[in-house]
């Protein structure tokens, strides 16, 4: 009888653990589902970025009801048998250049973040350079784009602190946009 209850009770236990668990973190069968499961909605994908256990996913997301459009950025990590939706964020911009910073999510949630990213609206931009808070040395940036848009990135070290300034170059090297950023 013991045994038997020790059974039911690990069972209830398992139930209640995979509805919180998403509940909290959505997962559907795809990266996009999984994405709209937390209610988001994906109109564009710009670039999926591989990690360790999952994708980080920068996209287009619909916004006042489908007229305009965000940058958002995502980590949706890969299970057995889905993806689940993790972390991430969004943000709009009126400069040509816009970014966003992600803090490290470590004591959280498991994540490949810090992370400083957005939207590149300039064709002239060739390159992009980052300044963050504890260091002096410029980080580069990864750039990419489809038909969609061009999206820059790069993953920090914790120890870096937060982002604070975006510097982008021309073909032969010269600043054509600077911009501090400051923390919404």
């Amino acid at each position: 009888m013991g045994r038997l209850f020790a059974v039911i009770l690990l069972l209830i236990f398992g139930i209640i653990g995979t509805l919180f668990n998403n509940t909290h973190h959505p997962s559907g069968r795809t990266i996009e589902e999984a994405i709209e499961r937390s209610g988001r909605e994906v109109v564009a994908i710009l670039h999926r970025e591989k990690v360790n256990d999952g994708e980080v996913v920068f996209y287009h997301k619909g916004i006042n009801n489908g007229e305009a459009h965000s940058v958002a950025a995502g980590y949706v990590q890969r299970t057995n048998s889905s993806w689940k939706w993790v972390f991430g964020g969004e943000h709009t911009g009126i400069d040509e250049v816009t970014a966003q910073y992600f803090p490290s999510t470590k004591g959280y949630v498991k994540s490949p973040f810090p992370l400083a990213y957005g939207e590149s609206l300039r064709e002239d931009i060739a390159s992009i350079g980052v300044l963050t808070k504890n260091s002096d040395i410029e980080k580069k940036v990864r750039i990419v784009g489809n038909g969609e848009g061009k999206i820059w990135f790069v993953f920090l070290n914790p120890s870096d602190g937060i982002l604070t300034k975006i510097v982008g170059y021309n073909q032969v090297g010269e600043i054509i946009f600077s911009s501090d950023y400051v923390e919404p």
